[in-house]
């Protein structure tokens, strides 16, 4: 590649499946970027947990399952909440 060459900006827009429509909104503005910028940035669209391997998309179906006792019942929500203040994070990762 020559210097006068130039390299184009790289994006990634990321899509993991929660639940509550994340793809949706990722897929918006992966879409918005194609259009306004398509020619002037590299666009890279990337489906986590389902291009990654096994063990993210064994980590993407608990979050589906997380995220719909959460939206069930305000009581699992705030269970899961309050073991993430006690435990922290890694609680979370586990």
């Amino acid at each position: 590649m020559s210097n006068t060459e130039q390299v184009k900006p790289r994006v990634l827009v990321t899509y993991i499946e929660a639940g509550l429509g994340h793809i949706i909104c990722s897929t918006a503005i992966s879409d918005a970027l194609h259009q306004a910028y398509g020619t002037q940035l590299d666009i890279i669209d990337d489906y986590v947990c389902h291009d990654h391997g096994k063990t993210l998309a064994k980590f993407e179906t608990a979050l589906v399952k997380s995220v719909k006792s959460y939206s069930k019942s305000h009581a699992a929500g705030n269970f899961q909440y309050g073991l993430l203040k006690i435990f922290g994070d890694r609680f979370a990762r586990w």
